[in-house]
């Protein structure tokens, strides 16, 4: 079966094809294409030779049907050239006709009018002018931001400048007022208030100790007994050496032991309270120094204020030396050795009396650390020191005290039961003026001596 032709030209073909056969097949019959009463292909231009009507049908010959049949196809051909080319023509003025506006429409959307051209150049020119401006506007804000930083660096310079200057016054001004500081922080009355504490804390364990030797069986133990009646002789002197050997009474032994041991622990408290240091040397260098500000200066504020700085750093630590308190303790254990008072040997009672001496002995230490910052720390306006009279110096009834009671005006002191305390001032002359704040309480030899043995009081009476 023949598929039905696409497009309008293989209509055409295929209708002229089959044509073109049925005359070849009509032909080849015998019989003309217009012989069954239809017309020539080119009527237009044959007229028809249809016979008449009254002339009887004809047969045409063999040659005739192939003219016929060759005449037929060049006809054919030759519609169907001028066919395809009338199409290729109308296709070509279609295409001539549709680009030029295709052209145009794209040379219109390419290239804008001469108007148009004008109004962009306005525009770009206003938007490089507005560009030009906006850049000197931010060349004028860096400018304006460098010499912003430029002057906050150099504030931040005198700022640190001005911060290091107000440091440095503030430091001279702290180590100023340090200087002209006239406040003490204790006054006469609070000094004397802690030394009557420590008096009687001194008293104390001085009785304590005394009744723990009581009943002890003498014994030198390891101390000799002339080794250590020497060491006695040499700190409180020959008449405590005589009196502490002596055979008195039971309650006149207790009351020598009790007295020299109170005159021990004043002197060695007295000794340490006037120290600049442990160090002998440097004890030596400080103390002279010392000496010479207050000599040359005429404010006993700025002596007394290096002094406050000075053994804040260099004393303190005399009084956590376990040197200072095992000299004192010693010190207490060869009394009780010369006045035979002292356990027998190493004995647990020994260990015991030693360990209740070094307890008693640290807490005297304790009261006198805090009496000697006070003192020499706290108070800067003046000088003020314990008093303890030497042995064997004269007794002077405006300084001292009898602790007997009496009223003696004259006699030589044997111990010293009690501390006292004296200030010492400038006077407008430069001199140093000294007052007695609290009077130290001694025993005179003439009380004792009236006492003692005959042999005791003849011995005392040669030795002066």
């Amino acid at each position: 079966m023949r598929n039905p032709p696409h497009s309008e030209e293989d209509a055409h073909r295929y209708s002229s094809h089959g044509q073109t056969r049925r005359d070849d097949r009509e032909l080849h019959e015998g019989v003309a294409p217009y012989a069954k009463g239809g017309f020539h292909p080119d009527s237009s231009d044959v007229p028809s030779r249809r016979p008449p009507a009254d002339v009887p049908h004809c047969t045409i010959g063999p040659v005739e049907q192939s003219v016929h049949a060759i005449e037929h196809r060049t006809r054919r051909h030759r519609d169907e050239k001028l066919h395809r080319s009338a199409r290729r023509s109308s296709s070509a003025d279609a295409t001539a006709v549709s680009q030029p506006r295709r052209g145009l429409e794209r040379n219109a959307s390419q290239k804008p009018s001469s108007q148009q051209t004008q109004f962009l150049e306005v525009e770009l020119q206003t938007a490089r002018r507005e560009n030009s401006t906006k850049d000197d506007e931010i060349k004028l804000l860096k400018r304006d931001l460098y010499n912003a930083q430029t002057e906050d660096n150099h504030y931040r310079r005198k700022d640190a400048h001005s911060q290091e200057l107000l440091d440095t016054q503030r430091r001279e001004l702290q180590g100023a007022r340090t200087f002209l500081n006239t406040t003490d922080l204790y006054s006469g009355g609070d000094i004397i208030e802690m030394l009557n504490t420590l008096n009687s804390e001194i008293f104390q364990a001085v009785a304590i100790i005394t009744d723990a030797t009581e009943g002890a069986r003498p014994g030198g133990g390891r101390y000799r007994c002339s080794d250590d009646a020497s060491a006695i002789e040499m700190v409180l002197g020959d008449e405590m050496r005589m009196l502490l050997q002596g055979n008195g009474t039971e309650g006149e032994n207790i009351a020598i032991i009790q007295a020299a041991l109170q005159t021990s622990l004043n002197i060695a408290s007295e000794h340490i309270c006037r120290l600049w240091s442990i160090n002998g040397l440097l004890d030596t260098s400080l103390n002279a120094v010392y000496a010479q500000i207050r000599a040359q200066q005429d404010q006993v504020l700025v002596s007394g204020t290096w002094r406050s700085l000075t053994r804040a750093q260099t004393k303190r630590l005399a009084y956590q030396d376990q040197g200072v308190l095992g000299h004192i303790v010693e010190r207490m254990k060869v009394i009780l050795v010369v006045a035979r008072r002292w356990p027998c040997g190493d004995s647990e009672s020994s260990r015991q009396i030693t360990s209740m001496i070094f307890e008693k002995v640290s807490t005297i230490l304790t009261l006198l650390a805090r009496l000697d910052e006070a003192m020499n720390e706290r108070v800067t306006s003046t000088d003020m020191m314990l008093c303890v009279p030497g042995l064997g110096t004269s007794f002077d009834a405006q300084n001292m005290e009898d602790a007997d009671g009496g009223e003696s005006s004259s006699g030589t002191v044997l111990f010293v039961t009690e501390m006292g305390l004296m200030r010492v001032d400038k006077d407008p002359a430069g001199r140093d003026k000294v007052a007695v704040l609290l009077k130290p309480k001694v025993f005179l030899q003439e009380s004792f001596i009236k006492q003692e043995t005959p042999k005791v009081r003849a011995e005392v009476q040669r030795r002066k």
